[in-house]
């Protein structure tokens, strides 16, 4: 460490900490604090003000340990938790925000500053909890920030209730002196005018709101024109963060978007045609998630229709499905060479024909043809995710592609398990054997994306040379960029391709 680090001021430890990304807070404010007695001094404490609960279990006991020890609950500045027992009937299910208004209730969290909640589920009733923040007001005077992540499920209202009505009447509105509102609902419609009235609610706060942020996510609805939808994106210019997931392939977006569309799009998650019509916005991402792509399209919008690539993208992640050698959509037939000459062949791979060796060596050679025009496309990416993963051994085959991503730090990839009768160790050989034959020098991680929440994360070690030495199997999230002001990394169940956030 650093000898000019340890002689900052005391007062410059609080400013660093906030810099750290939300989600990685707490453990790395506590690896700082373990490294000497003079971190452990200024930073300890430091610990105890940024609590994220992840589960049931850590709920029960931080909220036991805020109500019974004063010491400990003075220093809580910032609590972010996952909101269960919504959608349980059970008489005796746990329900965070219950008993998290126990606690508020008997003044535990007087220096309350931030409060997050997420829901991890599909359901949310704004009823189950009429007094909550009432109480939250009454008794966390110090309260300036809010995030509420998916916490109110709007689908599941009656059309005459999405108003907002229920959320300007559950007392949150009446929280004064906001200055930060993190505010995001799944499953809108564009065509609901309702939601126009959300922002009137903010009245109150005109003179102390800094900070207002509005990510809108659009789950399974549909438009009858694209026209239509255009409507809804002119009038909302200031758009940072976008996740589209359109019902029957209907698209969002004219085929000619107008100049200076969207200017502050930074972060992109929707499906293949609806990216394709947005291809003049897309140099000026940082991160972008592609579904429902057929064959080779995402390479070929990287390479082909966007010849300059995307340099500034830092993430990437897309869904590349089976292979249809019928597929007459624009890009399906495309393919580069390993000279960077462009083809557009439908007969290509079809010269296998015996089923059982087409599905196996015609499959490597596209997934090799795939994944280096990606990186060729995408060169300066710092995370890489991609869906439905036969086999990491397959990847392995192919590792020297991704020797061009030398700025790649963490990839994600999607299989429901590893063949074998020992599938941790596969991993574990598999992994190392990528970082290996890569010679990607900074890849931390290989994390598998699967329906198990926390995720399998594969951590690779170095040794002195900065070679791979070891994996080691642990548990994490999902990818990080753009995700920086998130507690919790991983995403809904069965649904990732609409839910990376």
């Amino acid at each position: 460490m650093s000898h000019s680090f340890e002689n900052l001021f005391p007062e410059l430890y609080p400013l660093i900490a906030s810099h750290i990304p939300l989600h990685a807070t707490p453990q790395t404010l506590l690896s700082l604090a373990i490294t000497n007695r003079h971190f452990s001094e200024f930073i300890l404490p430091l610990v105890h003000q940024c609590l994220i609960l992840r589960d049931e279990n850590s709920i029960m006991k931080i909220l036991h340990k805020i109500s019974v020890d004063s010491a400990f609950s003075v220093r809580v500045r910032e609590l972010h938790l996952i909101c269960m027992g919504s959608i349980s009937k059970k008489v005796d299910a746990f329900d965070t925000i219950k008993e998290l208004e126990k606690v508020v209730a008997a003044g535990a969290l007087p220096n309350l500053h931030t409060l997050g909640l997420r829901s991890c589920e599909y359901e949310s009733d704004p009823d189950d909890h009429p007094n909550f923040w009432a109480i939250v007001n009454e008794h966390c005077r110090r309260l300036r920030r809010i995030r509420l992540i998916d916490v109110y499920g709007v689908e599941y209202l009656p059309s005459k209730e999405r108003d907002f009505h229920w959320l300007r009447s559950s007392g949150v509105f009446q929280i004064p002196d906001l200055s930060t509102l993190s505010f995001r609902v799944a499953n809108a419609n564009l065509k609901d005018q309702h939601y126009t009235s959300f922002l009137s609610t903010l009245t109150p706060w005109t003179h102390s709101l800094q900070t207002l942020s509005l990510s809108l996510s659009l789950d399974i609805w549909s438009v009858n024109q694209p026209s239509e939808a255009m409507d809804f994106w002119t009038r909302h210019p200031n758009l940072e963060s976008l996740t589209l997931c359109c019902a029957d392939g209907v698209k969002c977006f004219v085929d000619s978007i107008p100049r200076d569309f969207l200017p502050h799009l930074r972060h992109l998650k929707a499906s293949y045609v609806d990216v394709r019509a947005l291809a003049p916005v897309l140099p000026q991402l940082t991160s972008l998630a592609v579904h429902d792509s057929i064959n080779s399209q995402v390479p070929y919008l990287l390479r082909s229709v966007i010849p300059g690539g995307l340099p500034g993208l830092k993430s990437l992640y897309f869904v590349r499905g089976r292979w249809d050698k019928n597929a007459v959509a624009e890009g399906a037939s495309w393919y580069e060479t390993h000279d960077g000459a462009f083809h557009e062949s439908k007969e290509e791979k079809k010269k296998e024909k015996k089923k059982k060796k087409k599905s196996d060596k015609s499959d490597r050679n596209i997934l090799r043809d795939y994944m280096r025009s990606i990186a060729r496309g995408a060169p300066n990416i710092e995370e890489l995710g991609f869906a439905h993963v036969e086999s990491l051994s397959g990847l392995v085959e192919i590792s020297d592609v991704f020797s061009d991503l030398r700025r790649l730090k963490r990839m994600y990839y999607r299989m429901h398990f590893e063949d074998g009768d020992n599938p941790n160790e596969a991993t574990i050989a598999h992994v190392l054997a990528l970082a290996k034959e890569s010679f990607i020098p900074c890849l931390e991680s290989v994390t598998n994306l699967n329906d198990d929440i926390p995720y399998t994360v594969s951590r690779i070690l170095r040794d002195e040379n900065g070679n791979p030495c070891e994996v080691v199997l642990g548990t994490g999230g999902g990818m990080e960029v753009g995700n920086e002001d998130s507690a919790f990394l991983f995403y809904y169940p069965n649904n990732v391709t609409c839910s990376i956030d």
